[in-house]
């Protein structure tokens, strides 16, 4: 600091240093330092400087870290109301609010989802690029869908923001189940993409499932029920199909402890749809038009059959079906081999296509008493057909008569 001095009986007033001469030659600088009030803290590492009593001394004060904002170009409108930022050296509170979030990067917002069961919501983030003044920024938002498991109503989107933890929220109601899809004393299965789910559960083997089993599914009939997921269960013993109209191969194969089945809806089957249900006694298959192999083989107990629409069948339709009185083949226009192979207690068989069916090597032993009927006027020309005059040996009439 600045003192009055007196050199050589000389007075001088406001000296901020005196230079004296050293008896080595040059000069030393003294000056007043009383008035210092800095500590080691307050210097930075690895400087000097005098302290209040003459002393010399180091510094011990870490070197800033701080971020040089000299540049930040946001405003009060760029960031959310109540929320403070540093801006060019000033603090600076937002006044934004609703609508999308602005943000400055990507980084610096993201996208919660809260989901609740039989329901998948997706969000992605979106940015649109908004001009203010001759300013652009980004606004931030989400794009969200919802699906929901088959058998609900997936539920409505809800999207909000929660400002304290930079997150776009996204929710919905919840999925409620379709009233219709599942019927009191059925098991709840349902088949979505390539697995049935069933109790919530999903799954591609329902081999432990047993009882009462509907299969509602979705409401569309370009995808069949799988191939083989029920195939050899032993404990089923009854089976609903809600909406599905095709099947895969051996979708009930070897289920030999059912006795109902509901396939009204099928229009088409793959290969051995029911083989050798032998505890199968009727079975639905009225709007079925084709079917592959098997459809029927070795079902034993089978007493009635609806295949009143069926038009093309593969090989060994009702194979085997010992017990089996009465059955109506719908439009036949063509069948595989050995169609009623085996069907011993045969009595009637009626065919509705005014032309004969197509069918391969038929085989015999079917009751010799069963009658083929046919529409009026075509027993000539169902005779005249070798295949089916074989198997039925003349015994062809009128529907009817």
């Amino acid at each position: 600091m600045k003192v009055n001095v007196k050199i050589a009986g000389a007075s001088y007033n406001g000296v901020p240093s005196v230079l004296i001469p050293l008896q080595a030659g040059g000069t030393a600088t003294f000056c007043e330092v009383s008035d210092t009030t800095a500590t080691a803290a307050d210097v930075a590492t690895g400087k000097k400087f005098y302290t209040a009593a003459g002393e010399l001394a180091t510094g011990t004060k870490p070197a800033s870290t701080g971020t040089d904002i000299s540049d930040a170009t946001a405003t009060a409108a760029d960031i959310l109301a109540g929320k403070t930022a540093y801006v060019n050296g000033g603090k600076v509170t937002g006044t934004m609010t609703g609508g999308d979030v602005i943000v400055q990067s990507a980084d610096t917002w993201g996208i919660q989802v809260t989901q609740t069961a039989h329901q998948t919501i997706t969000a992605t983030p979106k940015f649109t690029t908004v001009e203010e003044n001759g300013k652009y920024r980004s606004n931030f938002s989400a794009d969200a869908s919802i699906s929901a498991n088959t058998g609900y109503s997936p539920g409505t989107i809800k999207k909000g923001t929660d400002s304290v933890n930079h997150m776009i929220t996204v929710t919905a109601s919840a999925a409620e189940e379709i009233a219709g899809m599942v019927e009191d004393g059925w098991a709840k299965v349902y088949e979505d993409g390539a697995s049935f789910y069933s109790d919530d559960a999903y799954t591609t083997e329902l081999s432990a499932l047993s009882g009462d089993i509907l299969v509602a599914g979705m409401k569309s009939g370009d995808v069949p029920i799988h191939n083989s997921h029920l195939s050899s269960n032993k404990a089923l013993t009854k089976f609903k199909n809600r909406f599905r109209t095709s099947a895969g191969n051996s979708l009930l194969s070897g289920c030999t402890s059912l006795t109902s089945v509901d396939l009204g809806n099928l229009t088409s089957a793959g290969d051995s749809l029911l083989y050798s249900c032998t505890s199968l006694t009727s079975v639905d298959l009225g709007n079925l038009t084709s079917a592959g192999n098997s459809l029927l083989y070795g079902c034993t107990s089978l007493t009635s059959v609806d295949l009143g629409n069926l038009t093309s069948a593969g090989n060994f339709l009702l194979y085997g079906c010992t017990s089996l009185t009465s059955v109506d083949l719908g439009n036949l226009t063509s069948a595989g081999n050995f169609l009623l192979y085996g069907c011993t207690k045969l009595q009637s068989c009626t065919i509705h296509s005014t032309t004969p069916p197509t069918i391969s090597g038929t085989g015999s032993a079917i009751n010799r008493t069963c009658v083929l009927y046919v529409p009026t006027g075509c027993v000539d020309a169902y005779k005249a057909n070798s295949a089916i005059n074989r198997l039925f040996g003349g015994r062809i009439k009128e529907i009817g008569s």
